[in-house]
């Protein structure tokens, strides 16, 4: 997730020097930082140079906890998926509104038992500003006279429409930006219809229209990619929309034999 988050910057236009300043990742020991010994692969390749911590405080032994980083960071966004429940307490949310007018929050661990802070307590923690994702289904919350409608950022509103693209263009292979396209067409399905309240991902129950527009992106970028055989964007559009199935079913008549019987 981490290295997906610095490839959407590093698209955006944000240099690779500076990806550090943007985006920064903790275990259940803190602070990944680059000189701690024993980092395997995957955490080396998001882990920040220590320089990025030069002068901060540190709560205790050297280590940076998440209360540490949100001190002194300042983030604008906090993304759990860390599966300990509670991790993002009260302290903590305080912490960032502090730096951040309007704080985006996302317990996205799941099940709903493992989710890093409940949406009603964020809400209320930030006195109702707060933007809140979750990975499980939670129940909306009133806040100040307003209904916060909690977005679930079920992979399901990625995943069908991911393979749909990829079949739809005969793909042969899958780049990473693939899944770039994926997260930025379901970004334009929602954006039009955020106001205060509203949830941040689409509800499911419009999942097929979700998975065509995200699936008409994916097979664009594969073929943009060299991934699919050369196709205009209209005979990507039109093999998606020949591959999705309809329920369209055969009126029913009754027979001779159903009538007797």
């Amino acid at each position: 997730m981490a290295l997906e988050v610095r490839r959407g910057l590093r698209a955006a236009g944000v240099p690779e020097h500076e990806l550090d300043a943007h985006v920064l990742c903790l275990d259940s020991k803190g602070l990944l930082l680059t000189d701690r010994p024993g980092l395997d692969g995957h955490k080396r390749a998001i882990a920040a140079d220590p320089s990025r911590v030069a002068g901060w405080s540190s709560s205790g032994e050297g280590r940076f906890g998440l209360l540490d980083v949100v001190r002194e960071f300042k983030p604008t966004v906090l993304i759990g998926a860390s599966g300990r429940p509670s991790s993002f307490t009260q302290e903590i949310v305080a912490m960032m509104l502090e730096g951040c007018e309007r704080p985006i929050i996302m317990p996205i661990s799941n099940p709903t038992s493992l989710a890093e802070a409940r949406p009603d307590d964020v809400i209320r923690w930030t006195r109702g500003v707060a933007v809140v994702g979750t990975g499980s289904p939670f129940p909306s919350v009133e806040y100040g006279g307003l209904l916060h409608h909690i977005g679930q950022g079920n992979n399901a509103l990625v995943f069908p429409g991911l393979g749909l693209g990829a079949a739809a263009v005969d793909a042969t292979w899958m780049p990473d930006s693939a899944f770039a396209a994926a997260a930025q067409a379901l970004f334009e399905y929602t954006a039009p219809s955020i106001r205060p309240g509203a949830p941040i991902f689409p509800p499911l129950r419009r999942l097929r229209e979700v998975s065509r527009r995200v699936a008409v992106a994916v097979g664009q970028t594969l073929v943009n990619e060299g991934a699919a055989p050369p196709l205009t964007p209209q005979q990507v559009e039109d093999r998606v929309a020949g591959a999705v199935w309809e329920p369209d079913y055969l009126p029913y008549r009754v027979g001779e034999e159903d009538a007797a019987g």
